[in-house]
């Protein structure tokens, strides 16, 4: 042992002082009130919002009455099927009320972030896993994509518990710790197919860093198997998806570039100047003033910790080389890198002296971040503007025996009838009216208020037309002529490119 070694050895523990209970009470202090607010503001923003087209989707999908028809139209949709089967079994408990299928979401957002309190991290000390999961629950894109009734939340619970999982077997590889983040991994592609390049890569570390011993864990792979028979079965629709007259994702460029690096990391310039300036002038104080304990009970950082980040972000660059090729990717696909991501955040800002006030400045931050009520309502608001639970509710008043509906997008092309018949009238039939829906499909040349003028032939006809026109098959080769006919009363709702047409007989309110 050298004299230097001694003399730390030597060195008694810190006595306890008030500045030092102020330092060790802020990461506390900042979550609990952090979790207050943001519970706070999302019950404002969930208030009155209606369903957005993919909400309805998934009632459609997961509210089907056998399992044989569950099965059917989830394969005819574009995503894996657990979420579906978790709300089927959710529906007959809970109904298919727009707060009874946004439930799930957020319990499992609020999952996701006591993970790493509930279940022991090695390498990482009871700050270090605080801040993390107060990371995940104010990472703004969570809030976001929790919101509503999709698969992202369990995702995210899904992908987190993967994250925890796979430095137990970066530290120590065996088949039951390896069994273990393979199952978990195979749940998070049946979550979503994009959550299979983060496992990718974690996988191709895996056998980089222990090569031999990682071989021999092969039985692990069993869980996978599982996955592969259901993307072998789902790859003929997949396919449909992927038709270049269907698919509707953009090209990569530089600013949705920025949105894609952004999202997993939880950035929100436009929300971060005070946050931002809070945040470095706590961090300032925590190096300018070093506290009277060692930076970290951990100050050693641990491998399989920094894989894993390293992991997190090279499944964010993989996903993004995989877009320039194909375009398929939408910043929320991203949500199974966020929690490694955000881990990695961590694990930087554990280096710096002072981490009691490092932590806290950093949990500072995303809560602040996170919360703007004006600023999450509009874009939810936004995003609900593609829907049609507005419109339907306006033809509730009608009363119709008819319902001609036409959502004009490329994708309408590869529809099941009976799949467009029931996304069209849900809501109507949610509310007890008992309407027949006539689908239409517009194509490239129509005349959209024609056709659908055309097809009501009821007695009580009405029309609900949802388009997009930055994907509308028919461009800007109708001026909405329907809202002028004679006879008939129209809601006509526009916001931005999107836009809803709600025409029924003026006789008939």
């Amino acid at each position: 042992m050298t004299r230097m070694d001694a003399t730390l050895t030597a060195r008694p523990a810190p006595a306890a002082s008030p500045a030092r209970d102020v330092r060790a009470a802020l990461l506390p202090a900042t979550i609990v009130l952090g979790v207050i607010v943001l519970l706070a503001e999302r019950l404002y923003t969930q208030t009155g919002l209606p369903l957005w087209l993919d909400e309805t989707w998934t009632a459609v999908i997961a509210g089907q009455p056998t399992w044989p028809a569950f099965w059917r139209q989830a394969w005819l949709d574009c995503n894996p099927p657990l979420y579906y089967a978790v709300m089927k079994l959710w529906i007959p408990l809970a109904g298919t009320s727009n707060a009874a299928l946004r439930a799930p979401s957020f319990a499992f957002l609020i999952a996701a972030a006591l993970l790493p309190l509930a279940w022991r991290i090695g390498g990482l000390s009871r700050q270090a896993r605080w801040t993390w999961a107060a990371l995940l629950f104010f990472w703004w894109p969570g809030l976001f994509v929790t919101a509503d009734a999709r698969a992202y939340g369990l995702l995210l619970l899904v992908s987190t518990a993967q994250t925890i999982a796979y430095p137990r077997m970066m530290r120590a590889p065996s088949i039951a710790a390896a069994l273990c983040w393979t199952a978990l991994a195979a749940l998070a592609i049946l979550t979503h197919y994009y959550a299979a390049t983060i496992g990718a890569v974690q996988g191709v570390l895996y056998l980089w860093v222990w090569r031999g011993r990682a071989v021999r864990t092969w039985p692990a792979l069993a869980p996978l198997v599982p996955v592969a028979a259901v993307m072998a079965v789902h790859a003929p629709r997949l396919a449909d998806y992927a038709r270049p007259d269907v698919a509707w994702y953009p090209p990569v460029n530089i600013f949705r570039l920025l949105d894609f690096i952004a999202f997993p990391a939880g950035l929100q310039p436009f929300q971060m100047g005070v946050a931002a300036a809070l945040g470095l002038a706590l961090l300032w104080w925590a190096i300018r003033y070093r506290p009277d304990v060692a930076r970290d009970e951990d100050a050693a950082l641990d491998p399989a910790l920094r894989w894993t980040a390293i992991a997190g972000v090279a499944g964010v660059a993989l996903a993004i080389a995989l877009a320039v090729v194909k375009p398929t990717l939408a910043d929320r696909y991203l949500t199974p890198a966020a929690p490694a991501v955000l881990l990695g955040i961590v694990l930087c800002v554990r280096q710096v002296r002072g981490t009691h006030a490092a932590y806290a400045a950093l949990a500072t931050v995303y809560w602040l971040g996170a919360t703007s009520p004006p600023a999450l309502m509009q874009s939810l608001s936004e995003r609900a503007d593609y829907g049609y639970e507005r419109g339907s509710d306006f033809l509730a008043a009608a009363h119709t025996d008819q319902l001609v509906f036409a959502w004009d997008h490329p994708a309408t092309k590869i529809m099941a009838t009976d799949s467009l018949d029931q996304i069209g009238g849900f809501f109507l039939r949610r509310g007890g009216e008992p309407v027949a829906v006539t689908p239409v499909v517009l194509a490239p040349g129509d005349r959209p208020s024609a056709r659908l003028l055309a097809a009501a032939t009821g007695q009580r006809p009405a029309i609900l037309w949802l388009y997009d026109r930055a994907h509308m098959s028919v461009g800007d080769a109708d001026d909405f002529a329907l809202t002028r006919t004679p006879g008939w009363r129209c809601r006509h709702s526009r916001h931005g490119y999107t836009g809803v047409v709600a025409c029924a007989r003026s006789a008939q309110f």
